[in-house]
């Protein structure tokens, strides 16, 4: 029997060892805690609206997995911080997709449509990080909606990043046809 019992020890052991769970990756990309690791640059500044993105679905991924305990809305936001990592673009979640009653349908439908066209027409330096914010926090919406909550703290973050948004009025043709990821 003590055979067994060591055969079926290291067989869970590589079970263990060989699992491929979201929250081993996440572990591993956590920021540095060093002060000047911990030093972000100011918004429109060094980084990329991916990279901004990214750091905004990894904040988010940490929130819901340490703090709401909401496993897979922490997968789904790690994996599009992830892939955002890796160079690919990620898209908003879909409202269809969720499970929302029809009186919100319309106005989450509606604000989707305006982070669409302000991704296309405010595409400027300037709004890297609000837009970013915007994106994300949309999708966190979407969660929170299906979760039946009535207090949305990511609609009121998307509305106030919508609502910082740079006016491209008054720049010229060549400053505002931008690629956020230059």
């Amino acid at each position: 029997m003590n055979k067994y019992y060591l055969i079926s020890m290291v067989c869970a052991s590589f079970l263990v060892v060989g699992c491929d769970h979201y929250t081993t990756k996440m572990a591993m990309m956590e920021p540095s805690t060093s002060n000047i690791g911990s030093i972000a640059p100011a918004a429109g500044g060094e980084m990329s609206f991916s990279g901004y993105l990214a750091h905004e679905y990894y904040e988010l991924a940490l929130q819901e997995q340490n703090i709401n305990y909401d496993y897979p809305a922490a997968k789904n936001y790690f994996t599009k911080a992830e892939q955002l990592s890796d160079s690919q673009m990620v898209m908003l979640d879909k409202v269809s997709d969720y499970q929302i009653d029809q009186a919100d349908q319309a106005e989450l439908i509606q604000a989707r449509q305006e982070i669409e066209g302000a991704l296309q027409y405010y595409a400027i330096p300037e709004n890297r990080y609000n837009l970013a914010k915007a994106h994300s926090r949309f999708d966190c919406w979407l969660d929170e909606t299906e979760e039946g909550k009535e207090q949305s703290a990511c609609k009121v973050e998307f509305i106030q990043a919508m609502n910082s948004l740079v006016d491209v009025y008054g720049y010229s043709e060549e400053d505002y046809f931008f690629d956020f990821d230059i």
